[in-house]
């Protein structure tokens, strides 16, 4: 009785969604704490559920920390099985069974569709031990909690359409302010292109993208706020004139005809510009 009651509490788990936010493993595994009255030890699966409640009463929990609770929870489940009998194996190979078309990465899907065959042959043999048993359903439970979400590269595919969009471009920008943005878009693209590249992988060329963007300047943009347009040409005239500074990332900006310094001339260029009657420096 205590090894099906298990059972149904980690069917209910996998059954449950182990990717978005859910109620499920709370709710499963506060079952045990209910009516698990013969369990030793159950202090760090209540901590587990706790730490569960908390999360789902969070208002802006992350993807992240649902994800934890819901392996912590697995992971206390999985200490606490520690023996099993076929009927028990058979709940299980059924409940990870429902797992496969969910958005894993494929190495991970693998690894779980050859643990459940291992565990149905174990079922299948009339000569399987108990230990045999016992190991089928643990690997299906470890095989279970390694599973790993596809990850979303919907931002860093922008990120690189963007990126290379000024490296097209990149005349119209200052030169200083670009370097190392191709090694950049190299590198991402090498993530972006990887179909095993976690999560943390993509996030972390996301923002290395993002603060290369940053920096990129184009010419002509003196005041930084991404257009060319006549208070660009104003500042420069007032640099020209003595009557305002400029940074050095400006006045490197403000030299739109590549002369090494920013004067009259520059503020009639970018004058023209704005204007339309140029169209480019």
């Amino acid at each position: 009785m205590r090894k099906r009651f298990l059972t149904g509490v980690l069917s209910a788990v996998l059954c449950g969604s182990l990717i978005l936010p859910s109620a499920a493993p709370v709710a499963a595994a506060g079952k045990i704490l209910a009516d698990g009255k013969d369990y030793d030890n159950a202090e760090a699966l209540a901590a587990a559920v706790e730490a569960g409640k908390a999360v789902l009463n969070k208002a802006n929990a992350t993807q992240e920390e649902t994800d934890q609770v819901a392996y912590a929870i697995l992971d206390e489940l999985f200490k606490l099985a520690e023996s099993s009998d076929v009927s028990s194996l058979e709940e299980l190979i059924e409940a990870a069974k429902k797992l496969l078309d969910g958005p894993y990465t494929d190495e991970s899907l693998d690894n779980l569709r050859k643990a459940i065959e291992a565990a149905q042959k174990v079922v299948e043999d009339p000569n399987r031990s108990d230990d045999d048993i016992k190991k089928a359903y643990e690997d299906l439970i470890n095989a279970v909690i390694k599973l790993q979400i596809k990850s979303n590269k919907a931002a860093l595919e922008a990120m690189l359409k963007k990126a290379k969009e000024v490296l097209v471009n990149a005349g119209d920008y200052v030169a200083k302010s670009i370097e190392g943005l191709q090694k950049a878009v190299d590198e991402a693209q090498a993530v972006y292109d990887d179909p095993l590249a976690a999560q943390s992988e993509v996030d972390e060329e996301v923002r290395k993208l993002t603060l290369k963007l940053a920096e990129a300047r184009l010419l002509g943009d003196v005041n930084g706020d991404g257009k060319v347009a006549t208070d660009d040409s104003v500042a420069v005239l007032r640099f020209a004139a003595e009557r305002e500074d400029l940074s050095e990332d400006a006045a490197a900006s403000a030299d739109v005809n590549r002369d090494g310094k920013a004067d009259t001339s520059d503020a009639v260029m970018i004058l023209q510009y704005a204007a339309e009657k140029i169209s480019g420096f």
